[in-house]
């Protein structure tokens, strides 16, 4: 299976995965504009759009429906403002860009226009731009403490971002704080990057301060309980997931971060080795709570593959690609678990999801090993070991890319290879799926 990536962005106040800005962050700017000149019924069209399909990540009716709106309020600043956000949600970063500077021609110097292209231009790598655009934020609010979260959070989750990036990101959020920023979320953001600077002692003092200001921060609980899981401290993390559930049970309105919590719950699972039904139950409550949260279907795909239940990942993964833009971390596990599960009707399926996610993904050396092994499934480990080429860079960190590497080398005669390549898989000591067959093999390569 792909492995689970998550980059963030912030709108606000707000650490989202990109491509999720929540409406009602949308709607409350929008509010605050007031009423429009001459255009009283414009913003409840707005609204709608946002409360239905955008709330419900129906990202291409809600594009449907406020692209009439642009022709026909051209010269109003919000209606750009949401076509901006519904390009962002669709991965659609030129467009987004695009639209938020039709924004600021229309309202010059509107910090949440600015914002907006801010994250667009950093999504898109664009990172000298995206720094500019929120200089000028800074410059034109220097009390406000949003402008110096928005460019830390830049700092720490551009693409290629150095030493010197987090450190530039930890002075913004501790300015934020001084400025007056609400702690909880801000201190979560000084906790990931000590994180990155690989300082775990002062990433979980942060955690623990943010907890204490707002015991619902799901972001800073999961990071929190993964440093638990990753020490040995299961007990602690499991009062630290049952605390965040007692302060979330009084947000029923709020089913995003009760679903991200029952991930955590999961994950958390997973570590204690707890029984697969109550695991699995966190997953599917994960899901049911807060569909669009593609993490929660990529790693319950995961963990239904460690479980022999291979098959039963696919619907699970079709659900969160009934629509674009399709995340390549689900298109790429459903590429697999088409190949790996399927027939060989399936394989054809297998490869459009295949060709999406390398779009998406062009350099991305596990999608190398989901080629080969669709090739070594379809009959051909010829093609096979072609294509596996650029994830063997991975074979010493990833043992299923060497159990892959072996099934295919024994496919084409190639035994000794393949012992060498199944006894590396099976010498990491490290769980993964195929990890049974790896061993029968060998026993069969080696006996021979």
């Amino acid at each position: 299976m792909h492995p689970t990536g998550r980059f963030v962005i912030l709108i606000g106040a707000l650490c989202l995965p990109v491509g999720m800005i929540r409406a009602d962050v949308i709607s409350d700017t929008l509010r605050a504009m007031g009423s429009k000149p001459g255009a009283p019924e414009l913003d409840g069209r707005l609204q709608e759009i946002l409360n239905d399909d955008f709330r419900a990540g129906r990202f291409e009716a809600a594009l449907a429906k406020v692209r009439p709106l642009t022709r026909a309020y051209a010269d109003h600043p919000e209606v750009w403002f949401v076509l901006g956000a519904v390009s962002l949600q669709r991965q659609e970063w030129s467009e987004a860009i695009v639209a938020a500077d039709r924004s600021l021609q229309l309202r010059v110097d509107w910090l949440p226009a600015y914002g907006l292209k801010g994250i667009a231009l950093t999504a898109a790598g664009r990172n000298e731009e995206a720094e500019r655009v929120f200089d000028r934020t800074i410059q034109l609010a220097p009390k406000d403490p949003g402008p110096r979260i928005q460019r830390g959070t830049h700092f720490l989750h551009r693409k290629t971002a150095s030493s010197d990036d987090y450190r530039r990101a930890l002075a913004d959020f501790e300015q934020a704080l001084r400025l007056g920023a609400i702690g909880g979320g801000v201190l979560t953001l000084i906790g990931q990057t000590h994180l990155k600077l690989k300082d775990p002692t002062q990433a979980e003092s942060s955690f623990r301060r943010a907890l204490s200001e707002d015991p619902t921060d799901v972001a800073a609980v999961t990071e929190i309980v993964a440093l638990c899981d990753g020490s040995n401290r299961g007990v602690e993390g499991s009062r630290w997931l049952d605390a965040a559930g007692r302060a979330i049970a009084g947000r029923p309105d709020d089913p995003e971060v009760r679903g991200q919590l029952e991930l955590v719950r999961a994950r958390h699972g997973r570590h204690l080795g707890e029984a697969p039904a109550r695991i699995e139950r966190s997953f599917r409550d994960a899901i049911a709570q807060a569909p669009l949260l593609t993490v929660a279907r990529s790693e319950f795909a995961e963990w239904l593959d460690s479980q022999g239940r291979t098959r039963e990942a696919v619907p699970v993964l079709r659900e969160g690609l009934r629509e674009p833009p399709f995340d390549p971390h689900l298109a790429a596990n459903l590429a697999w678990a088409l190949a790996e599960s399927g027939s060989a009707n399936d394989m054809a399926e297998a490869r459009r999801w295949l060709a999406i996610a390398r779009k998406l993904e062009p350099n991305d050396p596990y999608l190398a090993d989901t080629a080969a092994w669709i090739e070594h499934r379809a009959g051909d480990d010829a093609k096979a070991l072609q294509m596996i080429g650029p994830a063997l860079k991975l074979v010493d960190q990833v043992p299923e890319v060497a159990y892959h590497l072996g099934v295919i080398q024994a496919g084409l005669g190639r035994r000794e290879e393949a012992r060498r390549s199944l006894r590396q898989a099976l010498d990491a000591r490290r769980p993964f799926p195929g990890e049974g067959e790896a061993k029968k093999l060998l026993r069969t390569l080696t006996s021979g």
